[in-house]
């Protein structure tokens, strides 16, 4: 029997809401389905956010449920709103709210992993890109 590990990427309650009844996420079960279990989390802060605003759930306690010995890097970018709804676009700044997210997160559980920064719609001139950055890396 082969065994394989990989990296799962992190993105809200989407589980839960399209493929579940119940309300038991990936973190609560300590896996996937099937005996399959990941060797590491792509935690992408945005996602959980907008996941959050839309469906109307604490990002904050949700990040807290998290194995963050499990993280092994975090993914960031903006988000657009249309009719209330928040969309994961990657075609604007990082929004303070998510920043703030990130920042408590990281200091909160002493992380050290790398981050990436996500633009990609609508690409702006470097120097807006390298702000972002500049922004992200003053929080740690």
């Amino acid at each position: 029997m082969l065994s394989r590990k990989f990296t799962w990427w992190c993105f809200g309650r989407f589980f839960k809401i399209f493929f579940r009844e119940e309300s038991l996420s990936v973190f609560e079960s300590g896996g996937l389905e099937g005996g399959v279990h990941y060797s590491g989390i792509l935690l992408d802060i945005n996602n959980i956010f907008v996941s959050a605003e839309n469906f109307s759930f604490d990002a904050k306690k949700y990040l807290d449920e998290i194995d963050v010995t499990k993280v092994k890097e975090i993914h960031l970018a903006g988000h657009s709103i249309y009719k209330g709804l928040r969309i994961d676009t990657h075609n604007t700044n990082i929004c303070d709210e998510v920043l703030l997210l990130y920042k408590n997160f990281v200091k909160k559980n002493k992380l050290k992993v790398p981050t990436l920064v996500e633009w990609d719609e609508e690409i702006p001139e470097f120097s807006v890109l390298f702000n972002e950055l500049e922004k992200v890396k003053s929080l740690k």
